[in-house]
This record gives structure tokens, sequence and C-alpha cells, in this order.
């Protein structure tokens, strides 16, 4: 669809441009034909109209995740139930895929299709990045006991082991990074630089040095947002 309005347009390249410039802004707006009955949204529509109404808000809410991916845990804590049946329904009609790893994912455009029929749902989030924090923090004290703690509201997550500590970082090294910036920018600033400074091992050992100056700026700001020197 992009590729022919880019075609069609009469100015050159700026119009490519202008194409370009609208997909940027809002893809589902750029990749509708004006037919009603060929738009994205309504093939989209089509393939969640028989979701049941749980299916549909967890679909939702792992839209608004931060990330690439999302692990079983991190589903549950956006649920705040049991998600198994409900994720089966979206892995059913391939709205989400489940890889080896046992990660989920679905693709971007559903992705901006659940987030706006859905929309924000604070609660969820706040139980999603809760469980990214005490997560990564009980991670962080398994591998480096020695290290001066933090003062958590509510108890961390445990791991059986060094190994495990480290494998559950490893596999959400690439989203606990997203989650930073998102929590700096959506003013969950406590949650971004406490989950930064859980993540300081892991991207220094792990090789993860762009991330990791990333990742502590937006704790920086964060910190300096609630002039929190701790």
């Amino acid at each position: 669809i992009a590729a022919a309005r880019a075609l069609s347009a009469s100015a050159g390249r700026d119009g490519v441009a202008a194409v370009a410039a609208e997909l940027e802004r809002s893809r589902l707006d750029a990749l509708d034909t004006g037919d009603p009955g060929g738009s994205l949204r309504a093939v989209l529509a089509g393939s969640v109209r028989r979701l049941s109404a749980p299916a549909m808000r967890l679909l939702g809410r792992i839209a608004l995740a931060p990330g690439p991916d999302i692990g079983l845990r991190a589903v549950a804590s956006l649920a705040g139930t049991p998600p198994n049946p409900m994720l089966r329904e979206l892995i059913d009609t391939n709205l989400v895929t489940e890889d080896p790893q046992g990660r989920y994912r679905m693709h971007d455009l559903v992705r901006l299709y659940a987030a706006e029929r859905v929309g924000s749902d604070p609660a969820a989030t706040l139980r999603l990045l809760d469980h990214y924090l005490h997560t990564a923090y009980a991670a962080d004290r398994r591998l480096q006991p020695f290290r001066v703690a933090l003062s958590l509201r509510v108890r961390p997550e445990l791991h059986q082991n060094e190994q495990a500590a480290l494998a559950w970082l490893t596999a959400e090294r690439q989203v606990l990074a997203s989650v930073v910036r998102y929590a700096a920018d959506a003013g969950y600033d406590r949650h971004a630089w406490q989950l930064a400074w859980a993540l300081l091992f892991v991207l220094d050992q792990r090789g993860g040095w762009h991330d990791q100056v990333d990742v502590h700026l937006a704790a920086l700001e964060s910190a300096q947002r609630l002039a929190d020197d701790q």
C-alpha cells in the first residue's frame, strides 16, 4: 500500500518523503486504502472479532508492554491472573506467536491496532514495572550479594541460584533496557532509576555498553526529577 501511494504521488521525491513521514506518524492511517471493507483496521477488526473480552484486554496490555517480546511471568503480571487460557486464545488466532524459548511476540501492526482499541491501563502497567524491577533486583542480589542494597517498597521475586539469575537477566536484557526508557518517559521515575541500578552488572558483563549509557542517562533524568541521590 505504501509503495503504491509513493509511486502515485505527483511530487516525486517529496511525495515519497510525505508517505514516509505519514508512516512515521501513524502506520495505521498511512496504510489505509480508503476502502472501508479493505482498510487495515477493518482487516484487523475481523481478526479480533471472535476474541473473548478477557483475551482482547490481554492483547491490548501486551501491545502496550515495552520491548520486542515478553515472557510468561510478565504476561501474568499484565493479566493480573493466570493468563494461560487467554494467551492460548491469542496464539490460536495468530495474533500472538510463541517462540521455542517460551517468549511471546506480536506483529507491529497488530500491536498498534490492539493498543489503539484497548487504550492505556495504568494498573496493568504498574504491575508489569513492579515485576521487572523486583525480578531484576533479586537477580542482581544473587550475582552481587555484597553490593549495597536498595530499599524497595515491596518484596522482590527470587531466583534459585546464580545461574538462574544470570539466565533471566540475559534473556530479558533487551526488554529491560526498553523498560527503563519507557518508565522514565512515562513518569515512573523510581522504577526507572532502580531498574537501571539493577542492570549495571549484566549490561557491563555482557558488553551492553551502548545500552548502559542510554539506560543510565534515562535513570539520571528520573533521579533528578525525584531529587533522589541514593
